[in-house]
């Protein structure tokens, strides 16, 4: 199996899945895009923030959906 190729359906690695998220954890979609910062965790839903252009965006997004960012 090549290094990075999918181990599961949801399309993360082993190697990247997240265990506990947790507030401060830097994460970033399965599928790609921007490294954001977990403010906090509730039932299974991280509430992230990063910056697009200076501008601070936020989303709450299914923990399921998420990579740790550092260990990609």
């Amino acid at each position: 199996m090549a290094e990075n190729e999918p181990t599961s359906s949801a399309g993360a690695t082993t190697s990247r899945k997240i265990g506990m998220t947790k507030p401060g954890d830097r994460v970033r979609l399965i599928s790609g895009g921007p490294v954001m910062t977990v403010e906090r965790v509730n039932s299974g839903f991280a509430h992230c923030a990063w910056f697009v252009e200076g501008e601070l965006r936020t989303a709450t997004i299914s923990t399921e959906a998420l990579v740790d960012a550092d260990r990609q």
